[in-house]
């Protein structure tokens, strides 16, 4: 979880920014994205039932789509040799 929208809209970072980031570059990878604090997607894990399912026009719903579509897009792309 990585920040939180308040009713207004409004974005807040409760635990700093570009720690994930730094880490993905650390590792030599890639962060596939930023999931919010929002409670529907706790409640929705505990019944077994994803936030994409439950609400698929929500904010979260976006985000873990978002996050599939790169995952997806980084499996087609072609392996690179380790030295």
């Amino acid at each position: 979880m990585s920040y939180f929208v308040d009713p207004a809209g409004n974005r807040h970072t409760l635990f700093g920014s570009g720690g994930g980031m730094i880490t993905a570059e650390k590792l030599g990878t890639t962060l596939l994205g930023q999931v919010p604090l929002i409670p529907e997607i706790r409640a929705g894990g505990d019944a077994g039932e994803p936030i994409v399912v439950s609400a698929p026009a929500s904010l979260a719903a976006g985000v873990f789509r978002e996050i599939a579509d790169t995952l997806l897009a980084r499996l087609r792309q072609p392996a690179t040799p380790r030295l």
